[in-house]
């Protein structure tokens, strides 16, 4: 199973997850998207991001194994916060606007962050587990279309000494990086949307800004130990 909306996209394997990330964006170029910094050393590896890469992330490390959570979910409907109690997490403080925030904690089984990550709008959650380390910012950054000046690349912090769940993040994360003897690594994205495809049924406006497709170019610019390379990768999401 993949989880990195970047390499299902690159593996031709775009889902709703993938489509997701490109709702809020129309035509245009947005830079410096869906940053990560890895800091590779001798049993461990340290990574920084910005918000877009941290529902994978969990959903990715809830795979491996059991976690401890604790944080918020936001939902965009009042019936999905169920999901809550049926994967056996605790709910306090609700709080409604447009977005549902639901405070929780608990253990959260293997597997259960994949069920959570597609029931609910995003997963603002501090994870440990022996050698699984992540914390992250509880509120997410106000959407700005191409404002590049608030973009934060440490709004989540994630620290492995797993030596399994190292090798299986690289493969995951770094799909196409050559991480040996690598030390530090810089990635970010720039999204080129071309074109927007629109349903062909849509009962109104919202309906079809939700199910519209972006059609585009991704710029996936890789710095390792001061070497910079860019990948182009063609989408539909």
């Amino acid at each position: 199973m993949e989880f990195y909306f970047i390499k299902k996209i690159a593996n031709n394997k775009v889902d709703e997850l993938c489509h997701r990330q490109f709702i809020r964006f129309g035509k245009g170029k947005y830079e410096n998207r869906a940053l990560l910094n890895v800091t590779i050393s001798a049993g461990k590896i340290k990574v920084h991001g910005s918000f877009e890469t941290l529902n994978d992330i969990i959903a990715f490390l809830s795979s491996l194994t059991e976690l401890n959570v604790s944080g918020k979910i936001l939902f965009k409907k009042n019936d999905d916060v169920s999901i809550l109690q049926r994967i056996g997490l605790t709910t306090a403080n609700q709080k409604t606007s447009t977005v549902i925030e639901v405070e929780t904690q608990g253990k959260l089984e293997k597997n259960k962050g994949i069920e959570l990550q597609h029931g609910c709008y995003f997963m603002l959650l501090d994870v440990d587990s022996p050698g699984i380390l992540l914390k992250c910012k509880k509120k997410l950054p106000k959407p700005s279309a191409k404002s590049t000046k608030t973009t934060n690349d440490k709004f989540f912090s994630l620290e492995l000494t797993n030596a399994k769940a190292i090798k299986a993040f690289l493969q995951e994360f770094l799909f196409d990086v050559d991480t040996a003897n690598k030390k530090k690594i810089n990635i970010t994205h720039n999204y080129i949307i071309n074109d927007i495809i629109l349903p062909k049924t849509a009962s109104n406006a919202e309906e079809m800004r939700q199910k519209a497709k972006r059609k585009g170019v991704i710029e996936r610019v890789v710095k390792a130990d001061g070497t910079t390379t860019i990948k182009k990768i063609n989408f539909i999401a």
